[in-house]
């Protein structure tokens, strides 16, 4: 009886459109409302629209089957097993039913309201519904036609900004044809996008895998699901029912407000980032409606699972990092937000610099090697450029394993043979400048050697003695103190092929009553002193003597 009068009341006439309407909206946890209360929007989210929905994937296709007994003939129809429902199936209809009575949803307005329409062609004419009501959770909010009676020769039902994951569409096909519904779920980029938005309102990913479409449908990354005659209950980009609509319309009951989300990666990785292992602090995003982030309308702080989410009215936001947590670098890239989908953003380590200050006692400072070794194990080498930098540039401020900063070990290698070996160095980064730069200064000092001329002289004169000493392009003319001793001290000890350097000693100015001394020629010890001694011989002569008397006698 009561769906002959629906019938009688509505007649073939409303059956020429198609209409949208939305059962999104805000939660407000503490907020309470008796059934007299009203709200310019529902409360209803398309979290819960969707995921109520979705519990049916997977049901067959039944004509005419609601999920609950008794909603022609009772006001108060009872709700079947889902045994039951898996049994008889649902039709398009049937699908939009079950979920709104399923989440409490009652109407007021339309032809039928038990708790809600039963049947797509109740929502066809918009312009008839303008005082259509809907209640949920107490607080009641009216129904505002977004748009209606959109030719669909000439648009698809989706190609309005105002619609909204969540949307009802209900559409009526030409020529009194059988019409069709389905929940709008929004925008995705491809299936995967779907199937981890299931996952995050809490199903598991192989379970619904099977009742998502392929992603090559018409409607691109729109996305629906619906329940059709030849696979029953799934979602897909499909556009289609059974024959073609005639128009599009469609009904605002909710609030815009959605959930954007974002997951935090190590950069080029799944790795998640979440709680510093430094200091337990999270990163801060900000949230900002222009692409040049400069108008902020909220902040999404990542928690310990390296995800975040915040409500905002829907529209397009952008997000941009504000704080990183301790251990990782700032991040300059700016990410679109997309609603009722996770955007993964990415995260680098936190680095510094090694620079290295190289100087040489013989002016040649490039390509000398040095090591850089951290304490987690890294290690890395470079050589000097022409005035004597190395820079070890993206290194690891943190070990994030042990939360503790890097010590890095800063040593040359492969030393040439004529210098000292220079003393290693130990840095930090968190040590060094704002950019986290350490400047290390190492000298190679030439390996030295002493001479000392030992002067001796048969008659004692040993003082103030002179002598050319050369060696490696250079002389030098030490002279002997009063004890016949002359040293040169820091002679280079090779030169710089690294060959030892031959040192030739000769004395200069030898007194005539003196046989000159041969020249020496000697190498020297790092560190040592090499003794040479010179010995002035006087110079000898023998005289005849003839004695003769008076008269040769």
């Amino acid at each position: 009886m009561f769906k002959n009068k629906i019938l009688k009341k509505l007649g073939a006439g409303l059956m020429a459109g198609l209409c949208a309407f939305s059962m999104l909206g805000t939660n407000i946890g503490s907020f309470k409302a008796s059934a007299a209360e009203t709200a310019q929007e529902p409360l209803l989210t398309s979290d819960e629209v969707i995921r109520q929905a979705a519990t049916y994937l997977g049901v067959p296709y039944g004509w005419d089957c609601k999920g609950y007994d008794n909603v022609y003939s009772s006001t108060n129809p009872t709700k079947q097993s889902m045994e039951t429902v898996r049994k008889k199936g649902l039709d398009c209809s049937g699908l939009i039913y079950a979920t709104l009575t399923d989440l409490g949803v009652s109407t007021t307005g339309f032809p039928s309201n038990n708790p809600v329409p039963l049947n797509y062609w109740e929502y066809a004419d918009g312009s008839a519904y303008h005082g259509c009501t809907m209640t949920y959770k107490g607080v009641t909010s009216p129904l505002e036609v977004l748009y209606e009676k959109v030719d669909a020769d000439d648009h698809q039902y989706y190609e309005n900004d105002n619609l909204m994951p969540g949307a009802v569409v209900s559409g009526v096909a030409k020529d009194d044809g059988i019409g069709h519904m389905w929940f709008y779920m929004g925008q995705f980029e491809n299936r995967n996008a779907v199937l981890d938005y299931l996952v995050k309102l809490g199903f598991k990913r192989d379970t619904v895998s099977p009742y998502v479409g392929s992603g090559n449908g018409e409607g691109g990354k729109h996305w629906r699901i619906e329940c059709n005659g030849s696979q029953g209950c799934v979602i897909n980009n499909n556009v289609d029912g059974k024959a073609l609509f005639a128009s599009y319309l469609a009904y605002k009951v909710s609030s815009n407000e959605v959930t954007f989300s974002i997951k935090k990666c190590i950069d080029g990785t799944t790795q998640i980032v979440g709680k510093s292992s430094v200091d337990g602090t999270t990163a801060k995003y900000g949230v900002y409606s222009d692409k040049a982030c400069k108008t902020k309308v909220g902040e999404i702080k990542i928690g310990e699972n390296g995800t975040g989410s915040v409500k905002l009215v829907s529209g397009t936001y952008y997000v941009k990092e504000i704080q990183p947590p301790t251990g990782y670098a700032l991040s300059d890239e700016v990410y679109v937000l997309k609603s009722n989908q996770t955007v993964t953003v990415y995260e680098d380590f936190e680095t510094g610099s090694i620079r290295i200050n190289k100087t040489a006692e013989d002016k040649l400072v490039r390509n000398v090697e040095f090591r850089v070794t951290g304490s987690n194990g890294s290690s890395y080498t470079k050589k000097t450029n022409a005035v004597g930098i190395a820079e070890f540039t993206s290194l690891p401020v943190y070990d994030m394993k042990t939360g503790k900063a890097i010590s890095y070990n800063v040593s040359e290698i492969n030393i040439a043979t004529r210098y000292e070996t220079p003393k290693a160095q130990n840095v930090t980064l968190t040590n060094g400048d704002a950019d986290l730069t350490v400047d290390v200064d190492f000298n190679n000092e030439l390996k030295k050697g002493k001479i000392l001329i030992n002067k001796q002289a048969e008659d004692f004169e040993v003082a103030g003695r002179l002598f050319t000493v050369t060696g490696n392009g250079k002389t030098y003319i030490p002279y002997t103190n009063a004890d016949g001793i002359a040293v040169l001290s820091n002679l280079p000890v090779y030169d710089s092929n690294n060959n030892k350097i031959v040192y030739t000693i000769s004395e200069r100015d030898v007194p005539i009553k003196y046989v000159v001394p041969a020249n020496q020629t000697v190498t020297l010890t790092a560190d040592a002193t090499t003794n040479v001694t010179f010995e002035n011989i006087l110079k000898k002569f023998t005289a005849e003597i003839v004695k003769k008397g008076f008269g040769n006698r």
